[in-house]
This record gives structure tokens, C-alpha cells and sequence, in this order.
């Protein structure tokens, strides 16, 4: 058995380690609490833009069957999340390219139409690698596990702002309206 002061430094010890875990957490854009059926609000909402406190951020839900194996299954959640965030990325990118070229100040940039929808594809292809699983939860009623990924929108602008492969006029754009454009994405969700 262990006495009162052996109990006392494991208590310590322990409550140490639970302290510098907490500071070391990555803090998410996603709600984590729980709907009345005991499910995780992001996966309740799914994907989606997210404007909180934290910042601005870009996620990314996607599921797979557990039958059993969840370390496989999980891979194929995650593959399925990032593919659900590469999709709103891709759909932000496209707005900011289309009021880009509604602007006018696109074509003496050298961005026109017929270019932007293959820098759409490039612009994407920068920033879904640098997308973060972020959590997953399994659903043993339905066998289902869920995956979340994230990525925040200053990093998306910092990526693509740092990539020779993107028109110059373009990331000042995206600098100088980008903001506006996720706000009005994120309404319409």
C-alpha cells in the first residue's frame, strides 16, 4: 500500500502532467461539446467555414464504416475529411479568382478566365498538404467513425501568398479582400 506521502507525489505528478498536456493542445476552430444525442457539434454540422473567437478557419468532416478496423478505417476517414476541406478551400479560392476578375484589376495582371480555373486546381493543391487531422469520434450505434480536418484561413493566405506559382495581383487581392470573401461564404452555411 502506499503511504499518505507517496499518494501526495503521485497527485502531483499527476496533476503536472495534466497541466502541461492541456498547454500543449492545439486550440480548434471546431465546437467540441456535445448535442443532446451525444454527438460532437462538428460532427453534427459537418463541413464548413468557421469564424469564432479563435480566428477563421476551414474544416473538413468526413466518415467511414469502422467494421472492425478502426486504425484502416480511420486512414480512410482522414482521406475523406481532407477531401471534404479540399473542396471548400477550392470553392473559397474560386470566389476570391471570380471577384478578382469582376474587379478589373485581373487582366493588366496578366490573370484571365481561361487561367484561373487551372490556378484554382494549383492554389489548392499548396494548401490541402498542409491540412491537420484534428480529432476523430466513433459512432458505435452506426459502426461509423468520423475525422476531422482543419486548417486556418491566415495560413491558407500565408501559403498562397508565398508560392511563386501564384499570380502576383491575385495574392494582393486575396490580402486585401479575402477577409470578405470567407464572411460571405460563412453566411451561407
Amino acid at each position: 500500500m502506499m503511504n499518505i506521502q507517496s499518494t501526495k507525489r503521485l497527485l502531483t505528478i499527476i496533476a503536472l502532467l495534466i497541466v502541461i498536456a492541456s498547454c500543449t493542445s492545439t486550440p480548434s476552430h471546431f465546437d467540441q461539446k456535445l448535442d443532446e444525442s451525444g454527438k460532437p457539434q462538428w460532427v453534427v454540422q459537418g463541413t464548413q467555414t468557421s469564424k469564432s473567437q479563435l480566428g477563421r478557419s476551414f474544416l473538413g468532416v468526413g466518415v467511414a464504416q469502422t467494421n472492425g478496423e478502426f486504425s484502416r478505417q480511420a486512414s480512410a476517414a482522414n482521406q475523406r475529411a481532407k477531401e471534404e476541406l479540399e473542396r471548400m478551400v477550392e470553392r473559397f479560392i474560386e470566389v476570391v479568382s471570380r471577384d478578382y476578375l469582376a474587379s478589373g484589376s485581373a487582366q493588366p495582371s496578366g490573370y484571365r478566365e481561361n487561367e484561373a480555373a487551372l490556378q484554382v486546381i494549383e492554389m489548392t493543391d499548396i494548401v490541402i498538404p498542409n491540412a491537420k487531422i484534428m480529432e476523430h469520434w466513433v459512432d458505435h450505434d452506426d459502426d461509423k467513425i468520423f475525422a476531422i480536418a482543419e486548417i486556418d484561413y491566415p495560413q491558407v493566405v500565408s501559403l498562397l501568398s508565398s508560392s511563386s506559382k501564384v499570380n502576383p495581383g491575385f495574392k494582393s487581392y486575396l490580402q486585401s479582400s479575402g477577409e470578405q470573401v470567407f464572411d460571405r461564404i460563412a453566411r451561407q452555411h
